[in-house]
C-alpha cells in the first residue's frame, strides 16, 4: 500500500508540473521533443517510486529500425511506464479516450502527438490512427498494444489486426516487444503494487515490404508468435500457443 501511495504522490507532483511545462514547450516548439522527454522522466520516476527494477534487451533495434510499428503485450500500467521511459523520440501512441478527459494529462498527451480512440474500429478511430502515422515521415515509432486492453493474468491473448494493417499500408516494419513481469508488479484493477523486476525484450523486426492487405493475418500471426516465444511459460496463452486463440481476434 505504501508503494501505491508513493506512485500516486509521484503522479500528483510530476504530472501537473511537468505536464504544464510540456504544454508550454509544445506551444513554443511543437516538434514534440520536450514533451516526449517529459514522458521519459515520468515513466522512470513512477517506476522508481514503485521500487521496480527494469532492464531492456535489444533497445538498439528501436533506434535502427525507424520508422516502424511497435507491438507489445499488455498486462499492467507498468507496461506503459516502462515503454514511455525508453522509446526513442518521436513516438506516437493511440490511447483510450477517457484519459484525455483528465485535466492537464489529456492536454499533455495531445502535445506528445497522442490521439484518443473509442476502440470500436470506427471511421473516426482509423482517421486518428492515420494522423499518428504521419509521424513516420519523421522516423517515428507508432506503438500499439494489440490485445486491446490489459490482461489480468498476464497471459498473452489474441492480437487485433489494426496495427498490422497500418504497417502494411505504410510499408514499415513491425517490431514485436515482449514485456515480462509487469502483471506481478500491479495487476489490472488492483491498487497494490509489488516491487520487482520488469524485463522489456525488443525482438527482431518483421519486414512488410511487398506485403498487401491480404497478408495482414499472416503478419499478425508472425508478430504474435514472436512475442509468445519470448515470454516465460506463466505468460504464454492459456491454449499454450495453439492457433485457436490468436485467429479469433478481429
Amino acid at each position: 500500500m505504501i508503494r501505491a501511495l508513493l506512485v500516486a504522490l509521484t503522479h500528483l507532483v510530476i504530472v501537473p508540473v511537468l505536464g504544464t511545462i510540456a504544454l508550454i514547450a509544445h506551444v513554443i516548439r511543437p516538434q514534440w521533443l520536450l514533451a516526449h522527454r517529459f514522458s521519459h522522466f515520468w515513466g522512470r520516476a513512477v517506476m522508481r517510486a514503485a521500487g521496480v527494477r527494469f532492464r531492456v534487451e535489444g533497445l538498439e533495434t528501436l533506434e535502427r529500425c525507424r520508422p516502424a510499428v511497435v507491438v507489445a503485450n499488455h498486462s499492467s500500467n507498468f507496461d506503459v511506464y516502462a515503454l514511455c521511459s525508453i522509446m526513442p523520440i518521436p513516438y506516437m501512441i493511440p490511447a483510450k479516450q477517457s484519459l484525455f478527459r483528465i485535466p492537464i494529462v489529456g492536454a499533455a498527451m495531445r502535445s506528445m502527438g497522442m490521439v484518443p480512440l473509442e476502440r470500436s474500429g470506427t471511421k473516426r478511430d482509423w482517421a486518428q490512427i492515420e494522423r499518428l502515422a504521419r509521424g513516420f515521415e519523421r522516423g517515428g515509432l507508432l506503438l500499439f498494444f494489440p490485445e486491446g486492453t490489459r490482461v489480468e493474468d498476464g497471459r498473452l491473448r489474441p492480437f487485433r489486426k489494426s496495427a498490422f494493417v497500418v504497417a502494411i499500408k505504410h510499408q514499415v516494419p513491425v517490431i514485436p516487444v515482449a514485456i515480462i513481469g509487469a502483471h506481478r508488479i500491479q495487476r489490472r484493477r488492483a491498487w497494490r503494487i509489488r516491487p520487482g523486476e520488469l524485463v522489456v525484450r525488443v525482438l527482431e523486426p518483421i519486414p512488410t515490404r511487398g506485403l498487401t492487405y491480404d497478408d495482414r493475418d499472416v503478419l499478425r500471426d508472425r508478430a504474435w508468435q514472436a512475442v509468445r516465444n519470448a515470454l516465460p511459460p506463466d505468460q504464454r496463452p492459456p491454449e499454450d500457443g495453439g492457433d485457436t486463440g490468436r485467429r479469433s481476434a478481429r
